[in-house]
């Protein structure tokens, strides 16, 4: 075949959009070179189909930059970093759009530090470099960095600026995110839904709805955001005027109303709007699940649990089920539901490799609740033995149990171990939880200089807890001095109030 008919013939499969279309095309062909097999990995990228790209990189007699990169961008997409980080080890050479990706990888496997030592290192930057270097600290949380690659870039585009928005988006520092945002030379739709989630993370509605209304341009990303914003601040009835007026609805949507449902305690409309997704096609994940499992523990509908659980045993597909959130979600229901031995049946004996620090506090939570004090030490033990390093929930658990149980000596040994053995620092939580504890046992005075010794500001459950025992431990002044921290710290409060005037009904002037 003539050189310039296979230039053509390269030329019309790169035209091809359709993998599947290119696929045919390229099975056709009588000759190929290394264009052809490029352009089907690209195709590939383009689809998100990675192992179709690596089946078809394996298979190519020669191969050139292009060919690793594509694989690589590929692995990348579909979040298979240590695959991605394996061909970068494997790569005969590099350039500048190689570097980006491995900017990618890094980030993507949680190593920012190399990253960043990876990006010092380049000789050669472009635009994209700086951008994904950006990105990186930007989703890290690293404002300071992030900033600094910002002011040191040669130039600014819409990718930077967005990244900044971000930045700024998780530190709740609108007026910066306002100052990058005039700033932009250019503004597309992801800036402008940036800035909208920058007005979220602020908690200033008002503000967020006339921006809103200043949008040039909304899509779905612009609607689930606006959505998310009312749920989370409790504006229900927003919400699900947003929901229901969207012109498409995703997964997000759907998550977003549910979860904005079940963080405002209407279980019932979480599970109903659950029943509804079938409706729209729109199939369920595992932040799904995990809204729902939790709603169904808290609404105590531990029927609707348990066929929900045997469908997702009965499915195909068994990832959701064997995820961690799922078993940590399943413990969690059960245990809510008062079925400690089921969860504990189903779940510790069927996935016992599935457990991580989660699973485990929500195990010692379902105990806890349920009054079985015991049985959350003993668990803790297993937990410690299992190699899973508890953090401040654990602890939280731990204190509560021993303060309902009255074991004061466990108590403070847990409190001492916290920092001593783990490397977890006691909040204003455990503070309180110790301070309970005394107080329980009738050893009022030293409650007090635990909550006085609080390297925190107390809140109102320290000085309640107090309070109420004051009823069969203390006096009346010890009571109304108590109410007054209490007060202090939630003026609003009004059970402080009712639980005084039932004190003082009990104990001496």
């Amino acid at each position: 075949m003539p050189f310039w008919d296979l230039v053509s013939l390269n030329t019309a499969l790169a035209a091809l959009g359709h993998l599947e279309s290119a696929k045919q095309f390229f099975d056709s062909m009588p000759q190929r070179d290394i264009f052809s097999w490029n352009s089907i990995v690209q195709a590939c990228v383009e689809d998100d189909i990675a192992d179709l790209a690596a089946l078809v990189f394996n298979r190519m007699p020669n191969r050139s930059l292009v060919s690793w990169n594509s694989l690589i961008q590929v692995r990348i997409q579909q979040t298979q970093c240590a695959r991605a980080l394996e061909l970068l080890e494997e790569a005969p050479e590099f350039d500048v759009f190689t570097c980006n990706l491995a900017i990618q990888t890094y980030t993507g496997l949680g190593e920012i530090q190399f990253a960043r030592e990876f990006f010092d290192s380049m000789d050669q930057r472009d635009i994209v470099t700086w951008a994904t270097m950006l990105v990186a600290h930007s989703q890290h949380g690293d404002l300071p960095q992030a900033n600094s690659v910002y002011e040191n870039m040669p130039q600014h585009n819409a990718v930077a600026g967005t990244a900044m928005l971000v930045a700024y988006s998780n530190t709740s520092n609108l007026p910066s995110a306002i100052h990058i945002f005039k700033k932009m030379p250019e503004l597309d739709i992801f800036a402008w839904n940036a800035m909208l989630v920058a007005y979220a993370a602020s908690g200033n509605i008002s503000s967020l709805e006339k921006f809103l209304n200043k949008m040039p341009m909304l899509d779905i990303c612009s609607w689930n955001s606006t959505l998310q914003a009312y749920g989370w601040y409790g504006y229900l009835g927003k919400a699900k005027s947003v929901f229901d007026s969207m012109p498409q609805r995703d997964l997000i949507t759907w998550n977003s109303m549910i979860a904005g449902y079940t963080q405002a305690r209407e279980w019932n409309l979480a599970l109903m709007l659950f029943g509804s997704m079938d409706q729209e096609g729109i199939s369920p994940d595992t932040a799904t699940y995990s809204s729902v499992f939790y709603a169904c523990g808290e609404h105590g509908a531990v029927t609707q649990g348990r066929i929900l659980h045997s469908l997702l045993e009965e499915a195909p597909d068994r990832e959701i089920l064997e995820s961690l959130a799922i078993s940590a979600a399943l413990v969690s229901m059960y245990g809510k539901c008062g079925c400690l031995d089921e969860a504990r049946q189903k779940l510790f004996g069927e996935y016992p490799g599935n457990r991580d620090r989660n699973w485990w506090n929500s195990m010692l939570t379902a105990y806890a609740r349920n009054g079985h004090h015991r049985e959350v030490v003993r668990l803790f033990r297993a937990m410690d033995l299992d190699g899973v390093p508890p953090d401040g929930v654990t602890f939280v658990t731990l204190l509560a149990a021993c303060s309902h149980a009255g074991d004061l000596q466990r108590g403070a040994a847990c409190f001492a171990a916290m920092a001593e053995l783990y490397g977890v620092a006691p909040g204003a939580g455990h503070y309180a939880c110790l301070a309970d504890l005394l107080s329980r046992l009738g050893q009022l005075e030293r409650a007090e200089n635990v909550i006085h010794a609080m390297p925190y500001e107390p809140g109102p459950a320290a000085w309640t807890s107090v309070l109420g025992a004051c009823g069969s431990h203390g006096t009346a002044d010890r009571a109304r001095d108590a109410a007054r921290y209490a007060l202090d710290a939630e003026p609003r409060g009004s059970s402080s109030y009712v639980l005084l005037s039932n004190v003082l009904g009990s104990v001496p002037g």
